[in-house]
């Protein structure tokens, strides 16, 4: 049985080798979705101009996203998160949960000075696991 990383890992795998050029089948890309009609799923940019933003910090450059997620579906997991860029990016990470980190904090953080935080109650990206269902709503 694969881990969530390993199918990760591959599915990242083909998705670069198509970007190379190469005509490859990816279930999760090519196959139909017939389980998740358009208004199963919403995903849609919140907030106003100051709330999504890039921003220069000490390690590259920052990128908050305000989402809305409205799910209409009777069970539904989010198995991982993507972000495209319109220019390529060498490296790429997602940051940590707080409580992976050091077991107390709840904010999630960015490297220097003036980022804001974010308490991770309105965080994301700590809920991407396939094995938590979420209720619509």
């Amino acid at each position: 049985m694969k881990s969530e990383k390993q199918a990760t890992d591959n599915l990242a795998l083909a998705r670069r080798i198509r970007a190379a050029g190469r005509p490859i089948y990816i279930a999760e890309d090519d196959s139909e979705a017939p389980s998740i009609p358009s208004d199963g799923l919403r995903v849609f940019q919140s907030g106003g101009v100051m709330e999504s933003r890039l921003s220069d910090c000490s390690i590259g450059t920052a990128i908050v996203i305000f989402l809305g997620i409205t799910i209409n579906l009777p069970r539904f997991a989010i198995s991982a998160f993507d972000l495209e860029l319109p220019w390529e990016q060498k490296q790429f990470y997602w940051l940590e949960d707080p409580l992976e980190i050091d077991q107390s904090s709840r904010c999630y953080r960015f490297d220097g000075r003036d980022l804001p935080e974010f308490d991770r109650s309105g965080v994301l990206n700590h809920c991407a696991n396939i094995r938590r269902t979420y209720s619509p709503g």
